[in-house]
């Protein structure tokens, strides 16, 4: 047998989200800080010129899609699942200071 996908059991997707029966934050914000990471390393790896507009500017277009509407879809309460998503924002920062 192949490699198994570790998933919630019941879960769908609506709206691009997935969603599932218990409403699980912590698992959720795991899979959008998945997501999330995936875009900043295909914009890092195949971008030329790393200045601070060039990165930002893709980042922050395709970030936003994904982040905006699922935080308002959560509205997360832990402290934890919010410390997560704050690190997620702090990101492509970190990459333009690294690069600088």
């Amino acid at each position: 047998m192949g490699a198994q996908q570790k998933s919630c059991p019941t879960e769908e997707k609506n709206m691009r989200m997935l969603v599932n029966t218990r409403l699980n934050m912590s698992w959720q914000c795991v899979q959008l800080t998945k997501k999330i990471s995936g875009i900043l390393a295909c914009i890092r790896n195949s971008v030329a010129s790393r200045t601070r507009t060039v990165i930002t500017s893709p980042y922050l277009a395709l970030w936003r899609m994904h982040f905006q509407s699922c935080v308002q879809f959560w509205a997360p309460h832990s402290k934890k699942v919010i410390e997560v998503l704050e690190l997620v924002q702090r990101r492509p920062k970190e990459l333009v200071k690294a690069l600088e």
